[in-house]
């Protein structure tokens, strides 16, 4: 799961061009300036070219095929034994985010599993989660996050810097952290929920003050925590043990 950016939605992120229309022109009526000779072209704008010649046309990738785009961008005919062939360059729209909520989930699933897995291959046997067992779940979620980000970036060609691509998902975090709200309330009974709802409250009143949202901004995100949070919630109170004690189990 965590590897799915390897095998899987090798573009992500990346904007795909379509290489078609190749027709056959007259040398006279072309600008020299608009000219790039057949073998001067990077491999892959070579590859489109030819697929777009046989076919209705071939696709190149912003971060994969660069060059080739770059060359073919910057000129509008290719010229090839004598012969002059005038070419059409689109761009297309990648379906950047069906695709990330599925790598998200992946992500996410897959640090989760990950995390449980480690602290039984740690301590030999399955033991209860605690809210302080939570956290590595969270840690195990950023890291999961932030190395599938910095894939897109560094690796995949994908637009942007790192610090921008993992910017929106902050709000990530904030449902994966009522795991250890749901863990806590196995083991103190549903009135932590005051205390807990209470504190978040003040925060995203506070946080909409210092950042200048509007009123429905607290009250939207307040939504989507609850909402998404949910089966958080679940998972922390069924994987918890609420006959051990809180502290004890969690330093065994």
């Amino acid at each position: 799961m965590l590897a799915h950016p390897l095998v899987l939605f090798p573009h992500f992120g990346q904007t795909p061009y379509s290489v078609g229309a190749v027709e056959r022109v007259n040398g006279g009526a072309v600008e020299q300036d608009a000219v790039v000779d057949y073998a001067d072209l990077p491999a892959a704008a070579k590859s489109a070219f030819d697929g777009a010649r046989s076919g209705p046309s071939a696709m190149l990738w912003s971060g994969d095929d660069e060059r080739a785009v770059d060359v073919l961008i910057d000129h509008q005919y290719v010229q090839q034994d004598g012969r002059y062939y005038e070419y059409g360059l689109l761009v297309g729209h990648n379906p950047v985010w069906s695709e990330l909520l599925v790598r998200l989930l992946l992500t996410v699933a897959g640090s989760v599993l990950v995390t449980f897995g480690g602290l039984v291959a740690a301590t030999g046997r399955w033991r209860p989660l605690t809210p302080l067992r939570t956290l590595p779940v969270l840690a195990a979620v950023v890291l999961g996050v932030s190395g599938m980000h910095a894939y897109d970036v560094v690796v995949s060609g994908a637009r942007g810097s790192i610090p921008q691509s993992l910017a929106p998902f902050g709000f990530l975090l904030l449902p994966v952290a009522v795991l250890g709200v749901g863990s806590l309330v196995r083991q103190r009974g549903w009135r932590v929920l005051k205390p807990v709802v209470a504190v978040g409250v003040v925060a995203l009143a506070a946080g909409a003050v210092v950042r200048g949202d509007p009123v429905a901004a607290p009250l939207a995100l307040a939504a989507y925590v609850a909402i998404v949070g949910a089966p958080w919630l679940a998972l922390g109170y069924w994987l918890t043990d609420e006959s051990a004690d809180p502290v004890l189990s969690s330093n065994q």
